[in-house]
């Protein structure tokens, strides 16, 4: 989720996430010497050797303090917890080893019309998954991967739509259909390729209406 270029300049430097709703302003921090954390010791004023090498403060750093072994965990555990807490943005990510401080906030997608929601099709490596939420497709993203030992990566989201479009597009692709709502992924990937892209692919299997349809990186 996090790209950083630890050469370029780190004064108001927006870095690129690739995930819908996320923006992250990144700014120089503080530097401390990591190592044990004593208990005692005073946030932002630890000891040589006694700082944890990241941590994380939410409600823009008034909030709980949390502290993590790498910046990457400090980072992706609180970007899951903004998309089940998004009133908790925005977070406030250090990291002590390299002075750098990542303002990270999160904006939750616009609450569909009624009876609408957001068609999502994303990938784990092996099969290709296409379902339907009526809320926050990060947050279903998240509670689909606590489930799978492999990486779930978005790969499109088609807005303003029910769970007939989910049905449709099922019945499009069932010759490859997998089980349940998951399919097989290099057989979809090379249709897609075949059609230009994910968004004509989409397009194409449902037709001729107006589709507002969201690519995200690298399948754009």
């Amino acid at each position: 989720m996090l790209c950083t270029d630890p050469n370029n300049d780190r004064h108001g430097k927006v870095v690129s996430t690739g995930v819908t709703g996320f923006q992250i302003d990144e700014h120089q921090g503080e530097r401390h010497i990591p190592g044990p954390r004593i208990r005692q010791a005073t946030w932002g004023r630890f000891a040589d050797g006694a700082a944890p090498p990241a941590a994380g403060r939410s409600l823009g750093g008034q909030g709980t303090r949390k502290y993590f072994d790498r910046l990457s965990e400090a980072v992706g555990a609180n970007a899951d917890w903004l998309v089940v807490r998004p009133e908790s943005s925005p977070v406030i990510v250090y990291d002590f080893v390299g002075g750098r401080q990542f303002t990270i906030t999160y904006t939750p997608p616009a609450m569909p019309q009624d009876g609408h929601g957001t068609v999502y099709v994303l990938e784990d490596g092996f099969g290709i998954k296409i379902g339907y939420t009526s809320g926050a497709v990060a947050k279903r993203v998240l509670e689909l991967q606590t489930g799978n030992s492999r990486k779930l990566t978005q790969i499109a989201d088609i807005l303003d739509s029910t769970p007939e479009v989910e049905a449709k597009l099922h019945s499009a692709l069932n010759e490859w259909n997998v089980t349940g709502e998951w399919f097989a992924r290099d057989r979809v990937i090379a249709r897609a390729a075949a059609a230009g892209g994910f968004e004509p692919l989409l397009k194409n299997l449902l037709g001729v209406e107006h589709w507002r349809i969201n690519i995200h990186p690298p399948y754009r």
